[in-house]
């Protein structure tokens, strides 16, 4: 895991947190909200980054995530809500090249998420 963590001044969130290597990834651990999902897909292939609210890793392929946020190959996209997307328990995600919940197939070329988020 390659996850890190910084705080800022607004309204809207006050954390960033931003993960390179997504797998069955746990990257907060506690009950927050999020307001703003970036994907930076350096792939040939479209990814699919999915998210969990989860304080542990989740079975990736298996389990079905509570929000799936697509990104074009070669592309950057960002997902946001005014209003934020609530986690009960803290924020798991993995990014794989597989639609829905079934799959585990890891893109082969680099991808980069940060997640905006309320500490």
């Amino acid at each position: 895991m390659a996850s890190t963590s910084r705080t800022l001044p607004t309204l809207i969130g006050d954390t960033d947190v931003a993960d390179t290597a997504l797998a069955d990834t746990v990257v907060y651990e506690t009950g927050t909200t999020f307001y703003l999902v970036k994907i930076v897909n350096e792939d040939s292939a479209q990814v699919y980054v999915r998210v969990w609210d989860a304080t542990a890793a989740v079975t990736n392929g298996t389990t079905a995530p509570e929000w799936l946020f697509p990104c074009p190959a070669n592309s950057t996209i960002e997902w946001g809500n005014k209003v934020g997307w609530t986690l009960a328990n803290g924020l798991a995600m993995a990014c794989v090249t597989d639609k829905g919940t079934s799959g585990t197939t890891a893109p082969t070329g680099a991808v980069s998420v940060l997640v905006h988020l309320t500490a």
